[in-house]
């Protein structure tokens, strides 16, 4: 291994929010999984946030919405992007669905951006879901083959990140929050610059 991820491990390593966050994401920068369930709950304590404290850019999407209109990463460089990935079946996603839809409909949207993205369901699922909450300024998009839980290291739903207008990741969440509340808000509003 290179002495640059050597340095990222040992960096990564120190901050527990980190390793709680990127477990996920280490099996393929480093080979090996940190993810450490009590690690989660002290990050939890706080917003349900963790920090990310070394550049770590996040993998290129293309993806359409539920009008099929297709949205590339690069379409959001500029903004803060909050990446949501749930699913239907899964309950945590649903129960989080209203009030991340709720803080979509809060923040700036010249400055930040909310997107969830759904993984492997049908479109007649993703309305029928959606029938059910109020979510008129969440933007939809679609992965009908899954591809992206390889592309982004998924081990399971739900999975969210925050992006910085470069495309960085500098926060992240395993499993469900509520979204809405004003820490949550406050930490967004603080990335943009």
């Amino acid at each position: 291994m290179s002495k640059m991820v050597d340095d990222h491990r040992r960096r990564f390593l120190q901050n527990s929010a980190s390793t709680a966050m990127l477990g996920l994401l280490s099996t393929s920068l480093i080979n090996t999984s940190f993810f450490n369930e009590s690690l989660i709950t002290k990050a939890k304590a706080s917003t349900g946030l963790a920090e990310i404290n070394f550049t770590f850019t996040a993998p290129k999407f293309s993806l359409p919405d539920m009008n099929g209109k297709i949205h590339k990463s690069s379409d959001y460089y500029g903004k803060v992007v909050l990446i949501s990935f749930w699913a239907s079946w899964c309950p945590p996603c649903r129960k989080e669905m209203p009030s991340l839809a709720r803080l979509s409909e809060k923040l700036p949207k010249d400055k930040i951006e909310v997107l969830a993205v759904n993984v492997g369901d049908s479109e007649e699922k993703i309305e029928s879901f959606l029938k059910r909450i109020d979510n008129p300024a969440l933007k939809i998009l679609t992965n009908k083959n899954s591809s992206v839980m390889g592309e982004w290291f998924l081990r399971g739903l739900p999975v969210s990140y925050v992006l910085d207008q470069k495309g960085n990741i500098k926060l992240g969440a395993v499993g469900g929050l509520e979204w809405d509340t004003p820490e949550i808000e406050k930490k967004l509003l603080a990335l943009v610059k």
